[in-house]
């Protein structure tokens, strides 16, 4: 009997690329594991990858979410809206699917994406728990090198053309997300970090605010601190609980890997992503995940395109294979 393995392919900023061969498996926690990881946007799921010798495959299922159209989705994201005011929730992330045909070569677009995109994480991985996905993700959960650490508050969009100051919305949105971590950092009992200004982020198509965090740590607190920190108010929103809650009953979609956790765990380095600009690659067609952070200010429209930018990290790299 021939043994499938999974795939996995991906490249972190400043490291070339690795790939395996081997299986993902389901744990509970990753405390004592080195190597690949991920999890869920939800945290009901985390694996693990064990390297193997057999050669790995792409295990393309066909997905039932739900992919609104563009009225659709203005019609579902007016009471996502609702609600929020109604909840006196300030933030909340709200999500869709966008669905294109996809015929080219998985791994080639891979090495393009890491060509692209070089300050971003780039993977591809395939495992029957999740199906294939494939994405370039600008947004550090957790970097560490011996004890020194750094996270990221990222959040607001703007077309990386827009010549335009940041309004009221992208400045604040930011800024709840920037407040989450310090508190965070605080409740792990990390008090001296060093903050840095806030800046522009150029994320391929669009740019975004970060603002850079710095503080030490011990090794064998990080991934404990990275599931504290996931999901932030980037991915989720603020108040986080009743934003978190918000989502998971409004979105018709699960949105599984998306705006979960990626990267690795080891003795000397931990590079965990939050795993956003990727999509899930089935036969013929690829899903994009977008999402777009929702605040009383928000305006639908606008918030639409956004998510069709937010796809340009992924659909310039296609159209150009």
């Amino acid at each position: 009997e021939e043994i499938v393995a999974d795939t996995l392919m991906y490249r972190v900023p400043g490291h070339s690329i690795t790939v395996m061969n081997g299986s993902f498996r389901e744990v509970t926690d990753w405390s004592d594991h080195q190597g690949f990881v991920l999890a869920t946007f939800s945290k009901d799921k985390l694996y693990v990858f064990d390297s193997a010798k057999e050669e790995g495959e792409l295990h393309l299922f066909p997905s039932r979410e739900f992919r609104p159209t563009k009225s659709e989705y203005l019609v579902e994201a007016e009471i996502f809206k609702q609600n929020m005011e109604d909840l006196h929730i300030e933030k909340a992330v709200f999500s869709r699917i966008k669905e294109i045909p996809f015929q080219k070569n998985p791994q080639q677009l891979f090495f393009r994406l890491v060509e692209w995109y070089p300050e971003a994480l780039v993977y591809l991985l395939s495992s029957p728990f999740f199906g294939t996905w494939i994405g370039a993700t600008p947004e550090i959960l957790i970097s560490t090198i011996g004890s020194d650490a750094t996270t990221m508050a990222l959040a607001g969009t703007l077309p990386s053309t827009d010549e335009g100051t940041w309004n009221k919305k992208e400045l604040e949105e930011q800024s709840f997300v920037r407040d989450y971590i310090r508190d965070t950092l605080k409740d792990a009992a990390i008090t001296d970090f060093k903050e840095e200004m806030r800046t522009e982020y150029l994320a391929g198509p669009v740019k975004h605010l970060v603002s850079h965090f710095h503080f030490k740590i011990e090794p064998q607190q990080v991934s404990a601190l990275a599931l504290q920190l996931h999901p932030t108010p980037a991915v989720s929103g603020l108040p986080q609980k009743e934003a978190l809650k918000l989502i998971l009953e409004s979105e018709k979609h699960n949105r599984s890997l998306y705006a979960g956790v990626i990267g690795f765990l080891g003795a000397e380095e931990n590079q965990l992503y939050v795993n956003l600009r990727c999509a899930r690659l089935e036969e013929g067609a690829m899903h994009l995940y977008l999402g777009g952070g929702f605040t009383s200010d928000s305006i639908l429209e606008k918030e639409w395109e956004e998510t069709e930018n937010k796809a340009r990290t992924l659909l310039n790299v296609v159209d150009g294979i």
